[in-house]
């Protein structure tokens, strides 16, 4: 928590592919024939 200040500007880009990730996985899941 102490580190944040410094990551503020590549946090931005860490959230999206982090949002990336987790959509690719549901679409993965939901294509997937249970």
């Amino acid at each position: 928590m102490m580190m944040k200040m410094p990551w503020r500007r590549k946090s931005r880009s860490f959230h999206l592919q982090l949002q990336g990730a987790i959509g690719t996985c549901k679409d993965m899941i939901t294509t997937l024939p249970f």
